[in-house]
């Protein structure tokens, strides 16, 4: 089996090679299949991430907006540290880079309570039909997601992508936490975990 940094490297280089027009095309077809997914349109709150740019990542821009004229509350995530926070969210809201480059929403004035996440739309490298995915290799997600499980939180776990990120299997370590959809331009599938 290649090594995670192996099918990192090789996935990153594919998805920077989709074509603008077709990342976008894509993109929405993959935001109308996360809109059917009832685990994302019943939640309180959706933590979606903010795609990098010239990072090839899926762009969650419309879902964003879907979600928001839904009246679906949005957070999205705000490094601190060594973790993730949740920090409120809205379409067309004025972001600043992280130290990675990624769009964070402004630091909140008080605290957020992450209780009322439904859902989490993570970004992801690669993920297998197993749920294990593969990010950048800083663990973000893999803690964010003990921290609120440690709180007794369990929101879905939806990763969105293209279809080529999907593999049959990724190599695993012991802190990696699984996903529980997949989302792309083909469909949504639950994953086996």
């Amino acid at each position: 089996m290649r090594t995670k940094a192996h099918i990192r490297a090789s996935l990153i280089r594919r998805r920077r090679a989709i074509p603008p027009e077709e990342a976008r095309l894509k993109s929405l077809a993959a935001a109308e299949h996360a809109l059917c997914l009832p685990e994302l349109a019943d939640a309180g709150a959706v933590h979606l991430y903010l795609p990098m740019a010239g990072s090839g990542e899926m762009d969650t821009r419309l879902l964003a907006e879907r979600l928001a004229s839904a009246g679906i509350r949005l957070m999205a995530p705000r490094i601190d540290g060594d973790g993730l926070l949740s920090a409120p969210y809205s379409p067309g809201m004025e972001t600043v880079a992280s130290r990675f480059g990624n769009p964070e929403p402004p630091a909140p004035e008080g605290p957020v309570d992450e209780s009322l996440i439904g859902a989490v739309v993570v970004p992801l490298v690669a993920v297998d039909r197993r749920g294990y995915r593969l990010g950048y290799g800083k663990g973000f997600y893999d803690r964010f997601f003990r921290r609120l499980g440690d709180s007794a939180l369990t929101p879905c776990r939806i990763g969105f992508g293209f279809d080529l990120q999907l593999l049959d299997r990724l190599p695993v370590d012991v802190w990696d936490e699984p996903l529980d959809f997949f989302v792309s331009e083909e469909g949504s599938l639950r994953l086996n975990h």
